[in-house]
């Protein structure tokens, strides 16, 4: 059963940071082929998301996805689901938390170009793409609105 939780970055463990960074760098690794593959360590990782709420997915005990948010800007800043998992409405249940969470209010996220897949499930979703930022190496981005 999917369950969702959601955390404060400083309420989070140890080995829950731990393992949740770790499924960060597997999942870039299988689905970002545009990407560099060097790993993130737990301190780069924790200095990006500090400040952000953290929701968590949960099949059984087992983490399969998650998003974090940074509040004083409703902004997605990172969403991952493990691949084995995509399709299995994951991400929709974790995005669904979030406009839940934030109803009536304008959420914002970036999407890379090159994540087709993304863009057409944010899109599904009621965002839409209200700029785009090209940038060296791939690294080219959609700012999109729901």
């Amino acid at each position: 059963m999917l369950n969702i939780k959601k955390y404060l970055f400083h309420d989070l463990k140890q080995q829950e940071l731990q393992e949740l960074v770790s499924l960060y760098n597997k999942i870039r690794k299988e689905t970002t082929t545009w990407l560099d593959k060097d790993e993130v360590t737990l301190e780069d990782f924790s200095d990006q998301v500090e400040v952000e709420t953290i929701y968590i997915a949960y099949e059984e005990e087992k983490m399969v996805g998650f998003l974090t948010f940074y509040v004083p800007d409703n902004f997605i800043h990172l969403f991952f689901v493990d691949a084995t998992s995509q399709g299995s409405g994951i991400g929709s249940k974790l995005l669904a938390e979030i406009v839940s969470d934030f109803e009536g209010e304008e959420i914002s996220l970036k999407c890379l170009i090159h994540n087709n897949a993304a863009i057409s499930f944010y899109e599904r979703k009621g965002f839409t793409i209200v700029e785009t930022h090209e940038l060296e190496k791939n690294q080219g981005y959609h700012l999109m609105k729901k």
